[in-house]
Parts: C-alpha cells; structure tokens; sequence
C-alpha cells in the first residue's frame, strides 16, 4: 500500500450505458468534495461519439477535467501498471456476467468495489474480498471509495482476501487439471457405453 497512488481509482470501460461509466463519474465527484486529490483513470476505448461523447462532457459539465483521464485501449503492460499504482478498481456496471478485469484487480491484490449485478456475486464476497454498492447507486459507491480511502487496514485485508481467493479460484494448474478430468470422464463414459 506503500507504493501506490493515493486517492486514485481505476476501472476498464468502453463507451456503453451498460458499463456504467456515468455513475462512477457520479461517484467520483462526490469524493471529490472531501477528498480534493481524488484521481480516476479510465482504461478503453472511450470514444467521442455517442454515449463516449455523453461522458465526456459530463466529466467537462461537472468540472472534473483535471481529475478524470480517458487512457483509451490499454496494452496487457499498461493495464498491470494501472492495477499495481491504485488505490481502488471499480466495476460499476448495470449488466456483467463475469468480469476480466475485475478478476486481474483481485489477483493483482487491488481493493475492489463493484456493482453487485450478474455473476458478479461469484467473484465477490462483500466486506471480505470487495465491497458491493447496488447497480446506479452512485451515492453508496462513492462512499465505498472514501472507506478504503480513508482506512488502511480495510484496504489491506480486502487486498488480501481477494488475491487468495483469485488465485486460488483462477490458478492455472488447477483449471487445466479440471478440464482434462472433465475430457476424461467423458471419454471415460463413451468407452464404457462401446463395451455394453
């Protein structure tokens, strides 16, 4: 925790309403209000049309220029950087299934806040290994934010509980040991229905 930038917040997005770029920016300007410094750093493609273009001017309308920075499409190298130099990594989406780059924040050992939505309850054990805010409830998400903030030992414990329970979950080992069981029962069961 030493080493990262204080007050800062990373999420990965691209430029859909389903992401929910719009209630992080929400969020991000009611910290700001307490936490001055505060810094968000928006990985992906954020483009100037359409809802991109939505976004963009609601980060210039709520004067948040000097706090908000699009980073466009991230390199594998870059996103790594990003999750080691955070203080927190938001998932504010209104629709997820299962979610990559909220998996690579808890392996990193990130703090995590996320919506709880779709298959997002499988990755995340509230207060245990991130903390969960209700689907466009940018008033609760922002909270979240201030407590890792604002309270180390939260940010510790949920950085440690979540990267033993995504290596543990995704480890390499394991997966491919579970799919090349999974071959063999298959195979197991088409032999044993050739032989009766």
């Amino acid at each position: 925790i030493d080493g990262i930038k204080r007050h800062s917040v990373y999420m990965t997005a691209r430029s859909m309403p389903a992401k929910g770029v719009s209630c992080l920016i929400k969020a991000i300007s009611i910290v700001r209000k307490y936490v001055p410094d505060v810094q968000l750093r928006i990985g992906g493609q954020i483009t100037n049309k359409e809802y991109g273009k939505y976004i963009r001017s609601m980060v210039s309308d709520m004067k948040l220029d000097d706090c908000v920075t699009f980073l466009g499409p991230v390199t594998e190298s870059e996103i790594i950087n990003e999750l080691l130099n955070t203080h927190v990594y938001v998932l504010s989406s209104y629709i997820e299934n299962s979610c990559n780059s909220l998996i690579e924040a808890e392996m990193v050992g990130v703090p995590c806040v996320a919506s709880y939505v779709g298959g997002i309850s499988s990755l995340i054990s509230d207060q245990k290994t991130g903390l969960f805010f209700q689907k466009g409830d940018s008033a609760t998400l922002a909270m979240n934010i201030r407590r890792i903030f604002d309270d180390d030992a939260l940010a510790l414990h949920l950085s440690g509980e979540a990267r033993k329970f995504a290596l543990e979950r995704f480890n390499r080992d394991g997966i491919i040991n579970g799919i090349l069981s999974a071959y063999r029962d298959i195979l197991d069961r088409e032999n044993h229905e050739r032989s009766v």
